[in-house]
């Protein structure tokens, strides 16, 4: 059973927080562009052992973002730990998939209190930023886009799915579609999308990268956004154990959620290396 947990009202706006389960606490960020939804199909599998806190991050999934907010990586940082604060008192398990394990990453060397961290289809410092992203610095550029962005959400909502994050194309049926896609029907969601993009950079990551034995990274073997190759060279650079995933792409927790729960759940008990 899921619940809504208090909003957290923080730096740039206000952060939904979904509650599930009871136990020791986990933290699950997803991902750049995505939502806490990302988590349904773990979730289901873990929330009998665990408490699961799962926001939406700013702008996205249900969470407000003022107009002048901010996604540079500390930005987003400090917002999670105004989550964890809120909502994850103790110690805790921290889960980030894609760009969100680049802030579990970050968040846990901010903090004492993470314990392990299990790392999914991770972004990592060597991830290409397109050159055309760019362009979206530009405020006038994404006020004219935003508008272009509503009306053709699902059909390269689709496209991008199906080409660049599911292993399986067949795997993207319209559910997962709307599920992506529905939150920037809002031109203002939409303006906001566009601010996000520019703002990453991912070789913001790169002063995080010391030794996490506490950490598991896991990765698909199809992923066309996190390349293995460049998953397992941040594995060796945090020394830490690397599990790969026949057939599966940048979507795990949706692809193989099975095989996300049992490597949360091998974090949460100790078992980096089982």
């Amino acid at each position: 059973m899921s619940e809504a947990g208090d909003p957290v009202v923080t730096l740039g706006g206000r952060l939904r927080v979904c509650l599930r389960g009871a136990g020791p606490r986990l933290l699950l960020v997803h991902g750049l562009t995505a939502s806490g939804a990302v988590w349904d199909r773990v979730s289901e599998r873990l929330e009998g052992r665990f408490t699961l806190v799962i926001p939406d991050l700013l702008g996205r999934g249900t969470s407000d973002a003022a107009p002048r907010a901010r996604f540079r990586l500390a930005e987003e940082v400090g917002r999670l730990e105004d989550v964890a604060r809120a909502h994850v008192p103790g110690p805790f398990v921290l889960v980030g998939h894609s760009q969100g394990a680049a802030l579990a990453l970050a968040l846990a060397a901010r903090t004492t209190r993470c314990r392990g961290l299990c790392l999914v289809d991770p972004v990592t410092p060597w991830t290409k930023r397109p050159l055309v992203l760019e362009l979206l610095r530009s405020g006038p550029v994404r006020a004219s886009l935003a508008p272009l962005l509503s009306c053709v959400r699902w059909p390269l909502t689709r496209l991008v799915l199906r080409r660049r994050v599911f292993g399986d194309p067949d795997a993207v049926d319209e559910a997962v579609v709307r599920r992506y896609a529905a939150p920037y029907r809002d031109r203002d969601r939409a303006r906001t999308l566009l601010r996000v993009l520019a703002d990453w950079r991912p070789g913001e990551i790169s002063p995080h990268l010391a030794p996490r034995p506490t950490a598991l990274v896991l990765t698909g073997e199809r992923d066309r956004r996190a390349p293995p190759h460049l998953v397992e060279r941040l594995a060796d650079r945090l020394e830490c154990p690397l599990r790969v995933v026949p057939g599966a792409g940048h979507a795990l927790p949706e692809e193989a959620p099975d095989a996300v729960a049992r490597a949360i759940e091998a974090v949460a008990d100790g078992r980096w290396y089982a």
